[in-house]
């Protein structure tokens, strides 16, 4: 199965908003929102959807590292 979860442009005063929905990523030991196949094979038309979330998961990866060490043997199924 192949899923992409797209949203709408976050406005600049819900950034904070934004980075806290990227965080739940974390749980599933995700250090990036997107992979680099997706981010690399975007052309101009599909990274006006991507780049907003690619800005703001800096925190991503110290997220999912905390999670890896919290919960052991694997990630979060669901």
């Amino acid at each position: 199965m192949f899923t992409i979860n797209c949203l709408q442009r976050f406005p600049e005063d819900r950034l904070d908003d934004l980075k806290v929905y990227l965080s739940s990523a974390a749980r599933f030991w995700r250090t990036r929102i997107y992979g680099e196949r997706m981010v690399a094979s975007a052309d101009a038309r599909r990274w006006v959807h991507l780049e907003q979330c690619w800005a703001n998961d800096g925190e991503l990866a110290g997220l999912a590292e905390e999670a890896r060490a919290r919960d052991g043997q694997e990630p979060s199924r669901g």
